[in-house]
């Protein structure tokens, strides 16, 4: 054991000094292609190349630019402030370059949907799987403290991911694992996290079918006013924490989504089945990543306990989301528009009963953003309450889409509409 450990540092000691003499620049040329052939990309170095220990032996490149697919774009697919690449020595010693994991650490990637719709990461994708049918094993590539940035064509959209961190790796039939931990962020505001996300899963490539996806997209347990930030672009005055959890899976044209989303510490009214500021909220839908379309609907669930239902569909997710939420709900109890009242300042109706339930439905959309709608209430005397709404309270926030429900009771305005 001591004479392997001795023999051990002599080595290491060995190659150390070795690399003192051989300078690591003497292979930027090799280096260079090296990295081409595994990110199946057009590379430019423009700073300094040596060698590094820490990581584990290998290469460090400073300021590096991956070129993307010119008929997509012409800015590179990412600036990288430094890679660092671990060869396969095995390879090393039969005198070829070819790396096994390669780091870039804190880049700007562009993630580009062109005009005409193809995603620049999707051939990226296919191109690295396409290298394992010759023959040729494919790099682990992680991302270590990267911005995200989305792009529609030559315009860059508000929303980006930062501090990212992400692992991508092959497996060992079809496909890539994937990991990811980032928080979302706009560049309209400060460079800061306005909600943290995590995803972990498999992409698949199937023959002569579009690529599968099976994921589990996590929102860590955030501030409720800073996730709102994502969509407004302003800071609400609300309280409380949110957190979701989200299964993916299926073909990334129709992906079904299933999962949960959880709120906690606000204000709940009175609705009864609730915990004391928490409510559950379970969902179903489907998502479009080439069109870049989501719908989602809640699913009554006895352990969520809640007596509402909520649509929500958003379009052009990616490049200049429009969305909508619809809150409906058959049996609301008229003690809630009393809370409500309270907090809010929102007047009811003269003589609006403490006792029985209402009906009706609010919506709230990028383009109206404003809660919109009404609901009716039937009291003990028979006589029927309309509470209407179409601009906000004072004391509430106006984050979302008004887009009013369109059945039942309500006409496609939003008004309460006299039953019949």
């Amino acid at each position: 054991m001591k004479r392997t450990l001795i023999a051990l540092t002599a080595l290491a000691l060995l190659v150390w000094g070795a690399t003192r003499f051989f300078k690591a620049e003497r292979l930027r040329e090799q280096v260079k292609s090296s990295l081409e052939a595994s990110l199946h990309r057009r590379v430019e170095i423009n700073g300094p190349l040596d060698y590094k220990w820490l990581t584990g032996p290998g290469f460090e490149v400073i300021d590096v630019v991956i070129h993307d697919d010119p008929r997509l774009g012409l800015e590179p697919l990412a600036y990288v402030n430094s890679v660092e690449a671990t060869p396969r020595w095995f390879a090393l010693l039969t005198g070829k370059m070819a790396f096994s994991t390669i780091r870039l650490v804190e880049p700007s990637v562009n993630l580009l949907r062109a005009e005409s719709g193809e995603l620049n990461i999707q051939p990226f994708l296919t191109e690295l799987f396409g290298a394992r049918e010759t023959g040729n094993d494919l790099p682990e590539i992680k991302v270590r403290g990267g911005r995200i940035n989305f792009k529609q064509g030559h315009r860059k959209h508000v929303l980006y991911f930062t501090n990212t961190d992400l692992e991508l790796w092959p497996t060992e039939t079809s496909g890539f694992n994937i990991r990811i931990l980032t928080d979302a962020a706009r560049t309209d505001r400060q460079p800061l996290g306005y909600g943290s996300f995590s995803a972990h899963g498999r992409l698949r490539f199937l023959p002569q079918s579009e690529p599968e996806l099976d994921m589990t997209l996590d929102l860590d347990r955030n501030s409720l006013a800073d996730v709102l930030v994502l969509f407004e672009g302003r800071r609400p005055d609300i309280s409380g924490r949110i957190s979701a959890r989200t299964k993916l899976i299926g073909p990334l044209s129709k992906l079904k989504l299933d999962g949960r989303l959880d709120l906690e510490g606000f204000q709940r009214w009175n609705i009864p089945g609730l915990k004391p500021g928490a409510m559950t909220l379970y969902y179903t839908g489907e998502a479009d990543l080439t069109r870049q379309t989501i719908r989602l609907g809640s699913v009554v669930s006895d352990k969520a306990g809640l007596p509402m239902r909520l649509r929500f569909r958003a379009t052009q997710a990616f490049s200049n989301p429009r969305w909508a939420l619809v809150v409906t709900a058959a049996e609301l109890p008229a003690a809630v528009f009393t809370d409500v009242s309270k907090v809010t300042g929102f007047a009811l109706p003269e003589g609006f009963p403490a006792a029985g339930a209402a009906a009706g439905g609010l919506g709230i959309s990028s383009s109206v953003p404003h809660l919109r709608g009404g609901f009716l209430l039937t009291g003990p005397d028979q006589k029927d309450y309309r509470i209407e709404m179409d601009t906000p309270p004072a004391a509430l926030p106006a984050p979302v889409e008004s887009r009013p429900n369109s059945g039942g009771k309500y006409g496609p305005s939003g008004s309460l509409q006299a039953p019949r």
